[in-house]
Formats: structure tokens, C-alpha cells, sequence
């Protein structure tokens, strides 16, 4: 059985617990509440630690490098804008504009 996700990121279950109360049970960055139910911690799908991926790659943490909780739409968001390649790539292709485009009419 793997470990709970707060443990990969060497959070305790009260630390957790405390970061969730200290962001009001929502994203730190939306917002928007998470789904979850009374006295569920991590295993939800919804709630992601984020951390600090140039102090401890992958999906752990030494704990200290955590930044917050999110959720899956900004955790997302959030790596492709740490990623300076993507972002230089994507604002390129925003910057071409309509290169293939419907049909004039």
C-alpha cells in the first residue's frame, strides 16, 4: 500500500491539516474550495502539494521546499509557467495567430 501523499511530501498529517485551515480549505492560488470530506486528508484527488521542483524533483519533498495546496487546474497551469522552454514555445505559437484558419468567407 503507498503512503498517504502528505508523507511523500514529509508533511505531517496535523501540518497538512493546517495548511488546509490556513488556505480556507481552497486553492492558494483560485481559490476555489476542495471537495472533500470531513477528515480526509490528501488522498483526494483534487488537492495537490505543490512544491519547489529545483530543490527536490519528482513527486516528494524534504519538507521544506513546499509552497502550498492546489488544485489540479492551477497545479497544472503552474508547471508549464515554471517551464521557461513551454513558455517561450507557447507564447510564440499565440503570437503566430491563425496560421491555418477556417475558410474565408
Amino acid at each position: 500500500m503507498s503512503q498517504p501523499t502528505h508523507r511523500r511530501y514529509s508533511l505531517s498529517r496535523e501540518q497538512f491539516l493546517g495548511m488546509l485551515t490556513d488556505q480556507d480549505d481552497a486553492c492558494a492560488i483560485c481559490r476555489v474550495p476542495f471537495r472533500r470530506m470531513p477528515g480526509e486528508t490528501s488522498s483526494r484527488s483534487d488537492i495537490h502539494i505543490d512544491h519547489d521542483h529545483s530543490c527536490c524533483p519528482e513527486h516528494q519533498s524534504c519538507g521544506r521546499c513546499v509552497r502550498g495546496l492546489l488544485c489540479r487546474s492551477c497545479n497544472t497551469r503552474l508547471s508549464a509557467i515554471e517551464d521557461v522552454t513551454f513558455q517561450q514555445d507557447a507564447l510564440a505559437y499565440l503570437r503566430r495567430g491563425r496560421g491555418w484558419g477556417l475558410a474565408q468567407r
